[in-house]
């Protein structure tokens, strides 16, 4: 039966140099208690840490940097990009959907996590489900801290508090994640999105100016039958109000402030589950008209995609966009959409290129491709030749790059 004692003490207690400890994510980050880690770094040198996003913060890198711990991680942010670079940070190529086999193989000691306050001998990890539940099954020690603002949610995200070796009370608000307001481009590159989009369809969003453009517009206007699918955000509020239906939004993370927090607390219209559950190909494939939206950094004239290298550098990860994209191929009347600007850098650059420079990696590969669409259109590349599928990506690129990819073309 875990005991609620302080931070300190359960660290103490549980934590031992050499151990590899899984850090919660997004939301349910344990930032008290990874703060903990750092003031124990001494005893605790060698610690092996290891996780997703951060979103609140990464107070442990000094002590990465330091040499005391070492950290790996399959979710590269803006804070650890040039750490990934260096290999300072060691980062885990893989698929949203593989990342609970991973776990399996890395077999942490330890996982720290944020919960809601106990009710009737369960909590609930609330905004973070996604790994957490797959924690429970195979790490031996979880530790959570207790958040009174984690809501409890509706799905598969309650756990006995039994399975806790401690509790402690959280001495920092929940992580907070902002989105900016989208700009004019990617509203129309949504509003374009929108009409390929069929009636009583299950659509797949994530983070980013589009979709939350998408949901934006939805708001005022859903489709028919519309249901969401994947990673909520604060403007899912209006939206997921006006649907009203339970299971309108399944998902497995939420990503927003206190006013997606104080809404998702016991409603019927947010399912969380797992990343098995929500990322399982056959499963999204046996949804009918299910439609993946995802981004991309750039896209050559034979329809492979980048969506995880600029600069030289890994800035992100494949994440679950394949899982996504992957089910949705295989739905009845389902499509998969990659969403992008046609032009990077202030604009002196193409997003669509002729092919993928030396070192670039192929997130998605060319024959899984679908639709692309830039602020000048839509390329459906099914039923295209190669050639074809050139031509309709020289289409929507930039038109101050249309002759010279063109040229490309043969």
């Amino acid at each position: 039966m875990a005991t609620t004692i302080g931070a300190a003490q359960a660290l103490e207690r549980h934590v031992a140099p050499g151990h590899k400890v899984l850090l919660g994510t997004a939301a349910g980050a344990a930032t008290t208690l990874q703060r903990q880690l750092v003031d124990q770094q001494e005893r605790l040198s060698g610690l092996r840490l290891m996780g997703g996003m951060q979103l609140g913060g990464y107070d442990f890198m000094p002590a990465v940097r330091e040499g005391r711990f070492t950290y790996d991680t399959w979710h590269v942010t803006t804070p650890v990009r040039d750490d990934v670079a260096t290999g300072q940070v060691g980062f885990h190529l893989v698929r949203g959907g593989a990342v609970p086999g991973l776990l399996r193989r890395l077999a942490p000691d330890v996982f720290l996590t944020t919960v809601s306050p106990p009710v009737d001998g369960q909590v609930s990890f609330g905004a973070s489900v996604s790994y957490a539940l797959h924690a429970c099954e195979h790490v031996p020690t979880l530790i959570a801290q207790v958040n009174p603002d984690m809501p409890r949610t509706r799905g598969n995200a309650l756990v006995p508090v039994e399975r806790f070796a401690a509790l402690v009370d959280a001495e920092d608000p929940l992580p907070q994640h902002r989105g900016g307001e989208p700009s004019e481009l990617e509203a129309g590159i949504a509003t374009t999105i929108r009409d390929l989009i069929p009636d009583d369809a299950t659509v797949q969003i994530g983070l980013g100016g589009v979709p939350e453009a998408l949901v934006a517009h939805w708001g005022d206007d859903p489709p028919p039958g519309l249901r969401v699918y994947g990673m909520g955000v604060d403007g899912m509020v209006p939206l997921l109000e006006r649907l009203g239906r339970p299971g309108a939004f399944v998902g497995g993370e939420l990503l927003g402030t206190d006013a997606l927090y104080g809404y998702a607390h016991e409603q019927p219209t947010i399912q969380q589950v797992s990343l098995g559950e929500m990322l399982s190909v056959p499963a999204i494939a046996a949804i009918p008209r299910f439609v993946s939206v995802n981004s991309a950094i750039e896209i050559d004239l034979s329809g492979q995609v980048n969506a995880e290298w600029a600069g030289g550098k890994q800035v992100s990860g494949p994440g679950g966009s394949f899982d996504f994209l992957d089910g949705a191929s295989l739905s009845d009347g389902g499509v998969s959409i990659f969403a992008m600007r046609s032009t990077a850098r202030g604009g002196t650059v193409s997003t669509i290129v002729p092919r993928l420079g030396p070192g670039v990696p192929v997130t998605t590969p060319r024959h899984a491709v679908q639709v692309i669409v830039t602020e000048y259109g839509v390329a459906d590349l099914r039923g295209l030749t190669v050639r074809q599928r050139g031509e309709a990506l020289v289409a929507i690129a930039d038109p101050r790059f249309r002759d010279e990819l063109a040229a490309h073309l043969g």
